[in-house]
């Protein structure tokens, strides 16, 4: 394997462990459920340590992720010409509670039109409504599905992440 080819597969494998472990702390945490066992998760750990150790070539590593919070209204934006368009929706937020789905395209938040031609100018409005929305804002939606619309309140919520310090070695 050449030099290019490694430091590609090793910058996979890297990416592929902080995921793994980022999915691993949310299970272990009780944020997420699946049907493995906590020794499911374990060997899977250990495995992927052992890949880091192998990749990084270094005796000890560690990783380290502080808590954190972030506040969103849960569901991912994409801003078109014909309005905000729905792109995802995450589970057990606003957005999902209030009956939308993927696909539904937001004309107006708070009486701000996004039904915009130009949609740089779109893109800075819900820049700056994104930007100082704080949890428990409450936004007042209006989208579109197939030719309904409708209103829901979509209540801005702040979700917390526990932090990890994590060392690994041989």
């Amino acid at each position: 394997m050449n030099n290019k080819n490694f430091m590609s597969s090793c910058k996979f494998r890297i990416a592929t462990f902080f995921l793994a472990l980022l999915m691993c702390s949310e299970l272990l945490a009780g944020e997420k459920t699946c049907n493995c066992t906590t020794a499911d998760i374990e060997k899977e750990i250990s495995y992927l340590a052992k890949q880091l150790l192998e990749v990084t070539g270094k005796d000890e590593y560690t990783l380290k992720k502080d808590s954190s919070s972030r506040i969103m209204i849960g569901a991912c934006l994409s801003v078109k010409t014909n309005g905000i368009n729905l792109t995802c929706i995450t589970p057990d937020l606003s957005p999902q509670e209030m009956g939308m789905h993927t696909g539904d395209i937001i004309i107006a938040i708070n009486e701000i039109n996004f039904v915009n031609e130009d949609t740089q100018i779109s893109q800075a409005l819900l820049d700056q409504i994104v930007t100082t929305m704080q949890a428990g804002d409450i936004l007042k939606v209006r989208y579109r599905r197939d030719q309904n619309v409708k209103e829901v309140n979509i209540e801005v919520r702040e979700l917390s992440h526990p932090g990890f310090n994590f060392k690994v070695s041989k």
